[in-house]
């Protein structure tokens, strides 16, 4: 039924859902292990979709886990799958720490930002810098058959910009498409 409902919303708006299935367990949980993720750690999670990195991260942070998703539908499901998940239908931008405080040890994002523009790719990574503490990380993804397009460097070139040094992490191919990690350290 959540793959179903994904490409029902994807379907319905393209750029904010994406892609047209949900991310592997694979890739799910390589985003657990390239955020460090640890128990008794507060994460946030943006772009919860049907819950693929949720179940991950639950897995690990039962109790310290905010999931943002904008769209009425997947965030239904997702209240449906996880009763005790703290879901806020919201989309995550620089008031971020209105909502989660300033202290987040890690930000997972499955949201979409190479189909967005530059300011909208700024007021979220804002809004997520001003939400890490020092040295907390931020994930996200991007498909492999795009690591060199123009909006995947331009989410890069912000991602340095407004929250610090990316690294790129290894493929993950048991995923449709291959997707890699990228991985910013916020500046102390």
């Amino acid at each position: 039924m959540s793959s179903l409902a994904f490409l029902s919303q994807f379907l319905r708006n393209p750029t904010r859902i994406g892609s047209v299935t949900p991310s592997s367990r694979a890739l799910a949980q390589a985003m657990c292990r390239w955020g460090g993720v640890a128990s008794g750690q507060r994460v946030v999670e943006l772009g919860s979709g049907t819950g693929p990195f949720t179940r991950e991260l639950l897995q690990t942070v039962p109790n310290d886990l905010v999931a943002f998703e904008p769209d009425p539908v997947l965030a239904s499901l997702l209240r449906n799958q996880f009763p005790t998940l703290d879901v806020r239908e919201a989309f995550a931008d620089r008031r971020l720490p209105e909502h989660v405080g300033t202290d987040i040890d890690t930000v997972v994002s499955g949201l979409p930002f190479t189909m967005w523009t530059r300011e909208v790719i700024e007021d979220i990574l804002a809004g997520v810098a001003m939400a890490l503490k020092p040295g907390g990380r931020f994930v996200t993804f991007s498909y492999v058959h795009r690591k060199n397009h123009p909006a995947t460097r331009q989410l890069r070139e912000v991602l340095e910009q407004q929250v610090g040094p990316v690294e790129i992490a290894e493929p993950v191919y048991w995923n449709i498409p291959p997707a890699y990690g990228l991985i910013a350290r916020r500046r102390s």
